[in-house]
């Protein structure tokens, strides 16, 4: 759970950086090769599998109930009935 959470928390700011980044940048002076959009193509998956890591961690650490082991009460459980009186 914790790699999950340090997982989704590195990639979400770097992905929210490189996209204000982006959003706010005037142009770059780059060639004519436009990349807006691929930091999530990049950062996507990253924050996927890190949320995933995350809930599937949060599932695990849920406390079980308890008093599944123990059988039922009555015959089955318990000592065999008494025989008829005759």
């Amino acid at each position: 759970m914790i790699i999950g959470i340090i997982m989704t928390a590195f990639s979400g700011i770097c992905t929210a950086g490189m996209t204000i980044g982006d959003l706010t940048g005037g142009g770059g002076g780059g060639g004519d090769l436009n990349l807006s959009g691929v930091q999530f193509v990049v950062g996507g998956p990253f924050i996927l599998i890190g949320a995933l890591l995350w809930w599937g961690g949060w599932a695990l650490s849920k406390a079980k109930p308890s008093g599944g082991s123990a059988p039922p009460p009555g015959p089955a459980g318990g000592q065999p009935p008494a025989p008829p009186a005759t």
